[in-house]
């Protein structure tokens, strides 16, 4: 390995080379295999009945090889399926061109060419690549921690699922990393946590619409203000990007963010 970074042994003592786990060539020769049956026996359907069969199978292909070292192996997958069904559309029309097959079953979708989809303008059904899976590293479990240390909040970050912890706070904390979406500072497990809106409450509230943030508390000004007058703030301290002297306290509601728009309640 020389200069460059190689593996180490529990002791520290580097070894002289690193492992990298990839997708094995059986592994990809099946998954190969299997899209070809489904490309063969779907000779003569529409191309909507095949895109629906062969999205569920690449879809869970990619998220089980989604944490090893394989964006070359699904954009080597990505190949071998184009000239697959070039020849599924070849076949399908044999008194035309290649070129009027490619304009007929592979379309330009937003910004991106070559996308095997049908025609339809408002809502194309489109083939899924392999490369479009983003490669998720897996993270260790930090220091000691164990899931029987009662401690719901780095467990419900990490799964998104925790007994003790309702299902709608286990994925927001997942989703948020185990961040508060208004400070951006960590949940510890002493912190109580509530949902709020991201935006102004809608008639209908949406999932998509849901932060968790830290719970309004009642005590002293966090920014120095001294006064005998109690203050409820929404997080220990400033939300990001947002100035000291940009909030003006308000009693017993929280606080506001003159040009951000901001208000506590």
């Amino acid at each position: 390995m020389g200069k460059h970074k190689t593996g180490r042994n529990s002791k520290g003592k580097p070894l002289g080379f690193k492992t990298i786990i990839k997708p094995s060539r059986k592994a990809v020769q099946t998954h190969y295999q299997k899209l070809k049956g489904i490309i063969d026996s779907h000779k003569a359907a529409p191309q909507e009945g095949l895109i629906q069969h062969l999205n569920p199978v690449i879809r869970g292909w990619c998220n089980y090889y989604s944490t090893v070292v394989s964006k070359e192996t699904f954009s080597q997958m990505d190949d071998f399926l184009y000239w697959k069904l070039a020849r599924w559309g070849r076949k399908r029309h044999l008194n035309k061109t290649g070129k009027w097959v490619a304009r007929k079953y592979w379309q330009k979708v937003d910004n991106r060419k070559w996308v095997f989809a049908t025609r339809s303008e408002a809502n194309p059904m489109q083939l899924r690549t392999h490369a479009e899976t983003p490669i998720v590293r897996h993270a260790k479990v930090k220091g000691e921690a164990s899931p029987y240390d009662k401690n719901c909040k780095y467990w419900s970050t990490r799964m998104g699922k925790q007994p003790g912890i309702s299902k709608r706070v286990a994925r927001l904390l997942k989703k948020q990393k185990g961040k508060c979406a208004h400070c951006g500072r960590t949940f510890y497990e002493e912190d109580v946590m509530e949902i709020d809106q991201c935006d102004s409450f809608p008639v209908k509230p949406l999932e998509s619409t849901w932060i968790l943030r830290h719970k309004q508390e009642l005590g002293k000004n966090p920014f120095g203000v001294t006064k005998t007058t109690r203050y409820r703030w929404r997080c220990k301290s400033a939300p990001r990007g947002v100035s000291r002297e940009s909030i003006s306290p308000i009693e017993e509601t929280g606080y506001q963010i003159g040009e951000a728009g901001i208000k506590g309640g």
